[in-house]
């Protein structure tokens, strides 16, 4: 514990911009893991969307092959 006891009220350690520096480097590799994994997410929606998108033109295609066979 330390007591600021100078006049002018400041501080010659410098602690609270250490634990703010310490703070901002320890939460960095969340920061990027965070972003990955968000990177990811979209790819993942991207790809079942075009999944999607080609299951319901094979399907009309099927249905068209179908009606053609029967006429």
């Amino acid at each position: 514990m330390r007591f600021n006891a100078s006049t002018l009220k400041t501080s010659t350690i410098g602690l609270t911009s250490r634990i703010g520096q310490a703070m901002s480097q320890a939460v960095k590799p969340y920061k990027t893991a965070l972003w990955v994994m968000g990177l990811l997410l979209l790819g993942a929606l991207g790809l079942a969307g075009y999944n999607m998108y080609q299951n319901a033109n094979m399907k009309n295609e099927l249905i068209a092959l179908n009606l053609e066979k029967e006429k």
